[in-house]
């Protein structure tokens, strides 16, 4: 290896390439927005002179130099915090891929590693592309890339069909907008496209309405657990009849994303055959159903946090049905019920 070694030990000569060389000065017709003292020229200058310190005749041994070249660059590149300077060395390094051309590293380096390197310079572009309208570097920095592009798009054509083709895709090109018309067109010369067209319509737009669903679901979940934290509801006495949980029930099942399997989750994981027993009930009946005391005591819950006042009907049971309404389970025979119903006289009535 040809090192040219100075009194204080540090090489400036790596396989013939002289790294303590001076920077030639920018020729003034060149117009570059910046100078040859800059972070672009000196960053790109060295990448360049360490892609060419890589090659010492061994395809497959300088294929693995130049790729640890690319991938330390970029790390250096990604751990800058400023970003004016995290773009400058970024120029830098796309110059030296562009200058060089990256011969030994297309024919014999890593795809995988490759198709990663060139994609995240590309990526990083686009970024800058698309929000540094203005910037002084982003007509020289639109040449570099191109050329880039070009080298690694006329690779095969240049270095033979053995070399890795690599994308380089650094702007973001809108597509043109098709017409109705020419969109007409097409669909009528090609039933299969307008098939296709018309499924992925119709994919879409049941996708939306699942997304819409499942954001309602979630939102009626978060209602039931924000109900259900409601304290201070005593659980030992029930003062709307069973008809009134019935009622009270139906009119939340209305709610936007509110289902019978939710209302399930909600009065404390009770069995889907319990609601269902007892929505088809009448009156009194199904007293002992669950869905009854922990129905009762969920709306109590939603009155209480949505600040309303109890119904006439709800302290008139208060006031005569002292003891509340009978939710315990039979243990054998129909149980009886207790009906309060203003002017009549009030007792148990059974049946």
């Amino acid at each position: 290896m040809n090192m040219k070694e100075p009194p204080d030990g540090l090489c400036t000569t790596i396989y013939f390439v002289d790294f303590d060389k001076s920077l030639p000065p920018i020729p003034e017709e060149a117009k570059m927005p910046f100078t040859n003292d800059s972070d672009i020229d000196k960053f790109g200058v060295f990448v360049l002179n360490m892609l060419e310190a890589c090659e010492s005749g061994s395809i497959g041994g300088d294929a693995c130099r130049q790729n640890t070249v690319l991938l330390a660059a970029l790390e250096e590149i990604a751990y800058m915090s400023d970003h004016q300077k995290r773009i400058e060395h970024l120029l830098g390094l796309t110059f030296a891929i562009g200058n060089h051309g990256l011969r030994p590293f297309l024919e014999r380096g890593d795809p995988d590693s490759g198709r990663w390197i060139f994609g995240e310079i590309a990526k990083q572009w686009k970024k800058f592309f698309d929000h540094n309208i203005n910037d002084p570097i982003r007509q020289v920095a639109m040449v570099y890339c191109d050329a880039v592009q070009k080298m690694l798009k006329n690779a095969q054509k240049d270095y033979g069909d053995y070399v890795t083709k690599y994308n380089f895709n650094y702007i973001r090109i809108p597509r043109p907008k098709r017409t109705k018309a020419a969109q007409a067109q097409k669909e009528n010369a090609n039933p299969a496209y307008a098939n296709n067209v018309a499924k992925r319509k119709t994919d879409e737009m049941d996708a939306a309405v699942t997304k819409k669903k499942t954001k309602l679901i979630s939102e009626a979940m978060k209602l039931i657990e924000r109900i259900n934290a409601v304290e201070g509801v005593p659980e030992d006495k029930v003062f709307d009849s069973c008809s009134e949980v019935r009622r009270k029930m139906e009119a939340f099942l209305l709610r936007d994303g509110m289902t019978k399997r939710n209302l399930c989750v909600a009065l404390g994981n009770i069995n889907h055959n319990s609601l269902r027993r007892f929505l088809s009930a009448a009156d009194q009946k199904q007293s002992g159903n669950a869905a009854y005391r922990n129905g009762y005591i969920f709306f109590e819950k939603l009155r209480i946090m949505e600040g309303k006042t109890k119904s006439v009907e709800r302290l008139q049971n208060e006031e005569h049905v002292e003891n509340g309404f009978d939710f315990s389970k039979p243990k054998g025979g129909r149980p009886s019920s207790i009906i309060y119903c203003p002017g009549l006289p009030f007792g148990p009535l059974y049946h």
